[in-house]
Formats: structure tokens, C-alpha cells, sequence
């Protein structure tokens, strides 16, 4: 894994807060740039911009005999005193008024206001200003009378919306080089481990995902030696059931050599031995058919009629039943027209069940068989009238080996039943459900198949 390319966290964060410094001085820069072209195109005025407008109508104020309002400057308020400072005229409010009569008397300017005292023959004229930038148009002004405030929030917002642009940008790299962690957590979660892990631009990270790699490598090797024991396995299961069949067909022979030859009280005991014989051989086939399952797990996926499938599962479930003279109880809710599925498997897979319910169901009992369908499944269900499950049958019963409760399973049992359906059922992405039915009291047990 390449690491020269890469950065540490630390150099990360350094770049974005250097980025947002920048940032910050690009943006003073450029609102005070602004503000310079601005005021040289007059469109906003100098803070000393009314000062020196009143210093060119100062004498026309002063040797004036008629006073005209309108050579006050815009941006400054007057008002003109008698020799004994009686308000004569002018356009200051009470509060203004009577700060401008201190400054007459001789008091010193208060505050951010200006004033500038002009004498006249008969009296005073005093101006007051203030030395703050505005713009040219007095309709901005009452809109935007303090520009500065209006000039540091233009700042403000222009710097948070860059900052976030800044913020989405650099957490949208990080994020980036986050979710190439996330991907390879995922695959190894999902034991794919042919795949090559790509370097992030963060240290940090390639740190992690170097051991995230070993770890995959590791896996590997343990998910393989597995693999190959489980093989070996299933080869050993399935060559052990091929050659037991031999020595059980010689003993076989020689048990019904001796039956023909033999009379009285030893036929019995010949019986007994035919019996457990089959019954060995009985479990060879059942472990062979679980290596055959595990082994070739792949189903030979084909469509078919789903109406002719169900009617052959009836024709043979009713053929099973004669025995104990069982009533097969068919109801149709829906079935799709058409499903796709490996035949031989499941069909395998339902008559293992269908001779289970059938074995568990009392004679002249009914067992019933119901399809229905949903968006996604086709299912299957069947209900017998015997014991029904245990607690522990319905925990454990798909297990391998699993006899469960003496009292419903035959001692010709040894668990393989429900597994080997399961199996089945499961290659073909489907589900096997037990239950037990609260109509007939018995075991239900539901074969669900995906439609497409």
C-alpha cells in the first residue's frame, strides 16, 4: 500500500484551517477594495465627506443676510441662534437643540457628533455631523443609515457561507476517504475477499486499512483451511456411506441364506436382524443424500407449471395415505402460474415432508395441504392431526441429528429428515417454517419459495 502520496490528520486540519484564514483575509481584501472603488466613483461617501462640504459653504453661512436652508450640506442638521441664543430656526429635535446650545455657550463636543459654530451678524450658526462613511443616495441612507454595521454583517455572512462551502468541501474529501474503510468492512463482512484495498490520502487511515488488509489476508487463509476440512469432510461422509453399503449387502445375503435354511425360534431372530439392517442402510442413504446436498449445493434451476407440480404432490401424497386411509384436504388460496425451482429437489424436499406428517398423523386421520402466495413467496404448508412439535422441536427441529421427543419420533430416527429439506429449501433461497396448527392441534410445517 502506497503511503507517500498520503497526509496526516494533522496536516488535514491545518490545510482547512489555513483555508479558512485565507478565506478570511481574501474577504477583507476584497469588501475593502470595494468600498475604496466605491468611494471613488462617489457612490459611497468619505467619512469627512459632509465636513468638507461645510467648509465650502462656510462663508456663504456666514455673510449670508437671507438664510437658505438649502446650502446645509446633506448629512448635517443646523440651527441658527440669536446673540442671546433664542432658537431661531432649524431642523434639530429638543435633544439635539439643547446640546447645541451647550456648544454655543462654549462647551466641548460630546459623543460621536461634531459641531461646527458659525458666527452671523445676528447670531449663530451651528452645524452638526457626524464622521462616518454614507452613501451618495439618500434613499439607501434611510434604508442603510449605518453603513459601517451594514459593512462588518456583509463581512460576517460572506464569511460564514464561505467557511461552509469550506466545511462541506473538506468533509466531503474525508468522507471520501472514510467510506473506502466502510467498503472493505462491508466485503470482509461478507466473506468477498478477492479484492484489492486502494490507499486513501490520510495516513491515518491507510494505517487502519493496512490492518484491515492483514486481517482480510489472515481470513482468507483461515476461510480456505476451513473450506478444505469441511470438503475433506463431506468426501470422508459420503466415501463411508459408499463403503458400508458392501459389508451390509454381504450380511444381508448371509442373514437371508440363513432364514431359508433355518425353522423354528431362529426365523425371529433372523427378522430382528433384516429389520436393524434395513434400518442401517436406511441411515447410509440419508447421510449420502446430506454429502450429495452439501457437496453439490448448486439446484438446476428450471420453470415450471405450478398447477401439474401441485396436482403430482396430491396424486402422490393420496397414494402414501392409503395405508392409514388419510383424507388429503386440499385448499387452494393462489398459486403463481408459473415457478422456477430444481423439481427433483423440491420435490424431494415436500414428500420428506408429507411422509413425515403422514407417519405422525393417527389412522383415518385428515392431513391437510394448503398453497398460497405472497409478493415475493409461493408456500406450501401442510397440517397433520398427530402430537404436533415440542418447544424444543421447534428450536432445534432443522438441526442435524436432532431426535427430539421420543414419545414423537421413532427410534428408526436419527434427525436427518427436516435437515435435509432445510438444505433443500435453502438452495433455493427459500425458508422451512415449523409450527404448530391451532385448527388441527398437529405439527404445520411451511415450504416458502421465492417466485422470480
Amino acid at each position: 500500500m502506497d503511503l507517500k502520496k498520503s497526509i496526516s490528520l494533522r496536516s488535514f486540519f491545518l490545510k482547512y484551517f489555513f483555508t479558512t484564514i485565507l478565506i478570511l483575509l481574501g474577504l477583507g481584501l476584497l469588501l475593502i477594495g470595494v468600498f475604496l472603488l466605491a468611494i471613488e466613483k462617489e457612490f459611497i461617501l468619505p467619512a469627512n465627506a459632509v465636513e468638507r462640504r461645510i467648509q465650502h459653504v462656510e462663508q456663504q453661512i456666514k455673510d449670508s443676510e437671507n438664510f437658505d436652508p438649502k446650502i446645509i450640506p446633506y448629512g448635517a442638521k443646523y440651527i441658527l441662534f440669536s446673540k442671546d441664543h433664542k432658537v431661531l430656526q432649524g431642523n434639530m429635535n429638543l435633544s439635539e437643540e439643547k446640546e447645541a446650545i451647550s456648544i454655543a455657550k462654549g462647551n466641548l463636543n460630546t459623543g460621536k457628533n461634531y459641531y461646527k459654530v458659525i458666527p452671523r451678524k445676528e447670531g449663530q450658526c451651528i452645524l452638526r455631523y457626524q464622521l462616518k462613511p454614507r452613501f451618495q443616495s439618500e434613499l439607501l441612507n434611510q434604508y442603510i443609515p449605518n453603513l459601517e454595521m451594514f459593512i462588518v454583517f456583509i463581512f460576517i455572512l460572506l464569511f460564514l457561507l464561505a467557511s461552509l462551502a469550506v466545511s462541506i468541501y473538506y468533509a466531503k474529501n474525508f468522507n471520501k476517504e472514510l467510506l473506502k474503510i466502510l467498503e472493505v468492512s462491508k466485503k470482509i463482512k461478507a466473506q468477498n475477499l478477492e479484492f484489492t484495498i486502494q490507499n486513501t490520502k490520510v495516513k491515518e487511515l491507510n494505517h487502519i486499512l493496512q490492518s484491515m488488509s492483514d486481517m482480510k489476508e489472515a481470513l482468507k487463509t483461515s476461510l480456505k483451511k476451513q473450506w478444505e476440512e469441511e470438503q475433506l469432510k463431506k468426501e470422508q461422509v459420503a466415501a463411508l456411506a459408499h463403503d458400508i453399503k458392501t459389508p451390509l449387502t454381504i450380511i444381508r445375503g448371509n442373514i437371508e441364506i440363513l432364514k431359508e435354511k433355518s425353522l423354528g425360534e431362529e426365523n425371529e431372530y433372523i427378522y430382528y436382524a433384516l429389520k436393524n439392517i434395513n434400518d442401517v442402510e436406511e441411515y447410509v442413504k440419508k447421510l449420502h443424500e446430506i454429502a450429495y446436498m452439501e457437496k453439490e449445493n448448486t439446484p438446476n434451476i428450471e420453470t415450471w407449471d405450478t398447477k401439474e407440480f401441485i396436482n403430482e404432490i396430491l396424486q402422490q401424497s393420496k397414494i402414501l395415505g392409503k395405508e392409514k386411509r388419510l383424507h388429503i384436504v386440499y385448499k387452494d388460496y393462489s398459486y403463481p402460474d408459473k415457478i422456477q425451482m430444481d423439481k427433483r429437489i423440491i420435490t424431494r424436499a415436500v414428500m420428506n415432508v408429507i411422509n413425515n406428517a403422514i407417519e405422525y398423523s393417527p389412522n383415518k386421520g385428515n392431513l391437510f395441504i394448503t398453497t398460497s402466495t405472497t409478493e415475493k413467496y409461493f408456500t406450501m404448508t401442510f397440517e397433520d392431526e398427530g402430537q404436533g412439535f415440542t418447544k424444543e422441536d421447534l428450536k432445534y427441529g432443522k438441526e442435524k441429528f436432532y431426535q427430539g421427543d421420543k414419545s414423537r419420533t421413532s427410534h428408526s430416527h436419527v434427525g436427518l429428515g427436516l435437515y435435509i429439506v432445510n438444505q433443500m429449501i435453502e438452495s433455493h433461497g427459500g425458508s422451512l417454517v415449523l409450527e404448530n396448527s391451532s385448527s388441527s392441534n398437529g405439527a404445520k410445517v411451511s415450504i416458502q419459495i421465492p417466485i422470480s
